[in-house]
């Protein structure tokens, strides 16, 4: 008999172990990484449903474990994961440069699945995630460093000073920074009319779900980048500005639990 928590250990292993091996070999690490997913979702799942690291896993549980999760809001997140690792695991073995677009895609998941077992459950899980090869171009990481920080920083201070609007979300796009996730949201004035060129995009540490409007304050800041200063400055088509944005919509996912989420808001010069 397997027992919740060893399936869990046993799949948590693999992943680890070919994180350890493979980092210069992202396409094959990828491969590597996403045959495990299925199993580590269903024990986690099954593991939050039964609340016990002894019980046995088997196949019974894992469908009561995903109906459990799905009808959590915070925790739904892991049924959406594992509809999409059944899509991707339904065609036939995946080659690199796909096995690695997915792999960019699941990260945040897996991120956010560490944090719940281990603020759920006590369970320490994926603790070399960081050494995936997430970011290959070093002022790439540096920009995201620094954006990472200034958030931080606005956070910290509490004090909002601009202008409140209704905006719609058009997509975000997650980035990773000492294990937290933050996202790059694009998104345009709630107004009847938009063209390309009204387009806002800004950073932010709330998980927001895009083609909804919410209620945003920017806040704006900059950084500098490769010894050029990144100026608050409003344009279209794309550096860097810095904006705190939050949300008081009645979607769950919008709502930060510590107060308004920092972010930076992206124009161009």
């Amino acid at each position: 008999m397997t027992t919740v928590g060893e399936h869990i250990e046993s799949a948590d292993g693999a992943i680890c172990r070919n994180i350890a091996s493979l980092t210069d070999q992202r396409d094959l690490l990828s491969q590597n990484v996403l045959a495990q997913l299925r199993n580590l979702v269903e024990g986690v799942a099954v593991r939050l449903h039964v609340g016990r690291d002894d019980a046995e896993h088997n196949y019974a549980a894992i469908d009561p474990g995903l109906d459990f999760v799905k009808a959590k809001g915070k925790l739904n997140f892991l049924a959406r994961f594992h509809k999409l690792i059944q899509i991707s695991a339904s065609h036939d073995t995946l080659d690199g440069d796909a096995s690695e677009r997915l792999m960019l895609k699941y990260y945040a998941y897996l991120l956010r699945i560490r944090t719940l077992l281990k603020e759920s459950c006590g369970i320490d899980v994926l603790a070399n995630l960081e050494s995936f090869p997430v970011d290959l171009d070093p002022s790439l990481r540096e920009y995201h460093e620094k954006i990472a920080a200034r958030i931080d920083a606005l956070r910290s201070t509490g004090s909002v000073s601009g202008a409140r609007d209704r905006y719609y979300i058009h997509k975000t796009r997650p980035f990773f920074v000492g294990g937290r996730i933050y996202y790059e949201v694009t998104f345009y004035r709630a107004v009847n009319k938009i063209s390309k060129f009204d387009r806002i995009i800004a950073f932010t540490d709330i998980d927001m779900t895009d083609k909804y409007s919410a209620m945003l304050t920017l806040q704006r800041d900059s950084i500098e980048v490769l010894n050029r200063r990144c100026r608050s400055r409003s344009s279209a088509t794309g550096r860097s500005q810095f904006a705190r944005a939050s949300s008081t919509t009645s979607h769950d996912s919008w709502v930060s639990p510590s107060g308004p989420a920092s972010a930076l808001r992206s124009t161009a010069t």
